[in-house]
């Protein structure tokens, strides 16, 4: 196993970038963009469907998802907006079932 990389400034620039970016997008948001249906949310934020169903009803049964469900559908987002614009290693060492 080779030693890990060293941290250049450009990389500590892109750190500080990301960090103070606000990757979020709600469920709501999501099929605003996207004709995706609450299964298919449930599977990218790894959650029940019933969760997913809470976060769209309204009154005391009404749930909110959390930041790592949001962050989900972000990158989701992003992957769907911008599937033929990655590298294909880039898919390749993230998405283990093999897209393309």
């Amino acid at each position: 196993m080779s030693d890990p990389r060293l941290i250049t400034p450009r990389e500590l620039r892109l750190i500080e970038c990301f960090s103070s970016c606000e990757l979020a997008l709600t469920p709501q948001q999501m099929q605003a963009r996207w004709q995706i249906e609450r299964t298919q949310i449930a599977t990218i934020c790894n959650a029940a469907d019933v969760t997913v169903n809470r976060w769209f009803s309204w009154g005391q049964t009404r749930q909110h998802p959390n930041p790592y469900n949001l962050q989900r559908l972000a990158l989701a987002d992003i992957l769907l907006e911008f599937y033929e614009e990655l590298p294909g290693a880039l898919i390749a060492r993230y998405c283990h079932r093999g897209l393309r």
